[in-house]
């Protein structure tokens, strides 16, 4: 609502949910198990209330501010119900049940200043973010419930329950020299973990890396930036960048631990408690231009970074003891293992840190209408390659995407709020570790038809 010319409120309530149903086939069901069928549902409700001022007084020394604060709970629900055949003698119901909640509200206030020939953006935002994750199995025998399954015992709890409290206080300043329009700004941020663990999460936690981490982290950092913008003409502009970031552990990565004994090969991932934020200097540079009925952008970018975060790195595959896997055994254990034997090769999985690493790579997006206003049908493209190396072993990053081009139509109406894509997207072959050894898919090309 707007109260004058220089007040307005506003309030957002956004509402999406998602519904997947999958039934498997015959030929991809699980070894042993006759049936599987899941649904996953996610519900996210957002609340955000917000303040703008625009001072219309003369020479104002605060000319703007922006205020505004935000609640939003976010709940996916994973549930699988299968029919597991148990050794040709019986079947019977197994039902898993898997709730991820993430809670978080947060204000964020900016406020706008003049001086000569200076924009001074400032302010401060916070945010509070609650993490559960919570599973459940059980199966059915005759009616009888157990919640015993593969020696496991359930409910069960991967991380503790984990607050992430983020506080960011930043300033930036823009001026135009003759034709050169100069941005510039510092921004420090104060990144926080609180976990609380309860008797779920200790008694999973302990069959497995038999560390339990319950970690509390409290990182401080300053992150400069800088930017440069020249036009060429009145379409066309070059502009660079140059920005210092940093990159917490999240509560999942330092955390988080999983044992699956029953899989082949069995694995384990196990917690970080020593993981360390993630420092990175970033280096842009780019092209973008703007014409009636054309605009693109063609950028490029250098990365490097110190301490770069790489979730499920494989540690390899040893012999352990499943009713002690923090410790490695004798392979000749596993070699002459019988049905019984409690001796497994099993696969290790953790976040970890790699020291130093570099990730660069091009990205283009244009579009191109067939007339000037923003309505009616348009030809639109994007492609992007991402090149990212580990520089202690020279081995690719496992976690950067592959080569992608996404070309398509779209169609945008003014009066009837009415808008469709019709995209075909083609993903390349990823680069990976020479190590590793899961599923590794080839290219492939999607089409999506989207409306709304």
């Amino acid at each position: 609502k707007k109260f004058n010319q220089s007040n307005k409120i506003r309030f957002l309530f956004d509402k999406y949910q998602r519904d997947t149903k999958t039934v498997r086939a015959d030929g991809n069901l699980a070894t042993g198990y006759l049936s599987q069928h899941s649904s996953v549902e996610i519900n996210k409700y957002r609340y955000v209330i917000s303040w703008d001022y625009l001072s219309k007084d003369e020479n104002p020394f605060l000319e703007s501010v922006k205020a505004k604060a935000f609640y939003q709970n976010h709940h996916t629900a994973d549930l699988w119900q299968e029919i597991q055949d148990v050794r040709g003698l019986y079947s019977r119901p197994v039902t898993s049940d898997y709730n991820l909640f993430d809670q978080s509200y947060g204000v964020d206030f900016q406020f706008g200043s003049s001086i000569e020939n200076h924009l001074i953006t400032y302010g401060i935002d916070y945010s509070l973010t609650k993490n559960q994750y919570h599973q459940d199995k059980y199966t059915s025998t005759y009616g009888v419930i157990s919640r015993e399954y593969n020696g496991t015992s359930y409910p069960i709890k991967r991380s503790p329950d984990t607050d992430t409290i983020r506080l960011g206080i930043y300033v930036q300043d823009e001026v135009k020299y003759g034709k050169f329009d100069l941005i510039s700004g510092i921004r420090f941020d104060n990144y926080k973990l609180d976990a609380s663990a309860d008797s779920v999460y200790l008694d999973y936690c302990t069959k497995g890396s038999n560390e339990c981490p319950v970690s509390d982290l409290d990182i401080y950092h300053v992150s400069p930036k800088i930017g440069l913008t020249y036009p060429l003409n009145t379409q066309l502009e070059i502009w660079g960048q140059y920005a210092r970031g940093f990159r917490a552990p999240s509560w999942w990565e330092l955390q988080a631990s999983q044992i699956n004994d029953t899989a082949v090969p069995a694995y384990q991932s196990i917690p970080n408690k020593d993981l360390k934020e993630e420092t990175s200097n970033t280096y842009e540079v780019g092209l973008r231009g703007d014409y009636k009925k054309y605009n693109f952008e063609l950028t490029g970018y250098f990365n490097t970074y110190n301490n770069f975060i790489e979730p499920g790195d494989n540690k390899g595959t040893t012999c352990k003891n499943l009713q002690n896997l923090s410790e490695d055994v004798d392979e000749e254990l596993c070699e002459n293992q019988t049905e019984d034997s409690p001796y497994r090769e099993v696969t290790t999985y953790q976040a970890d840190n790699v020291k130093e690493a570099r990730i660069w790579g091009i990205e283009f997006s244009h579009e191109y209408r067939f007339n000037p206003s923003k309505s009616g049908f348009s030809l639109i493209g994007s492609a992007g390659y991402t090149y990212g190396e580990n520089k202690n072993d020279n081995t690719p990053l496992n976690t950067i995407d592959p080569f992608k081009i996404v070309s398509g139509i779209k169609y945008k109406s003014d009066k009837i709020k009415l808008s469709g894509e019709l995209i075909g997207t083609y993903v390349g072959r990823k680069r990976r570790k020479d190590t590793e050894t899961g599923f590794w898919p080839k290219s492939y090309t999607t089409f999506n038809l989207l409306s709304k």
